[in-house]
């Protein structure tokens, strides 16, 4: 059975938490995750949102830009009819 010092600790957690604004919580699944690019499909594996790193080339034509995660940019496997 918890003491009192446990149940105060418990206590303040769980008021801190009630405190917490949706950038707050933003803010912290973005440290754990990395950033989240929301409108960004991958292009190579079609992660959508990306999470992470965000790669665009845009050496083309804005029309065939080319978006990937980070884990197909480190795979460097990508080609499509232009690339």
């Amino acid at each position: 059975m918890p003491d009192d010092d446990d149940e105060s600790s418990i206590k303040n957690v769980m008021m801190s938490v009630g405190r917490l604004q949706d950038n707050d919580i933003q803010q912290m699944c973005n440290f754990i995750t990395g950033p989240v690019h929301y409108g960004f499909c991958c292009d190579g594996c079609h992660m959508d949102p990306i999470i992470g790193t965000r790669y665009l080339f845009n050496e083309c034509d804005e029309s065939l830009e080319v978006v990937l995660c980070e884990e197909c940019f480190v795979e460097g496997s990508f080609e499509n009819e232009y690339h």
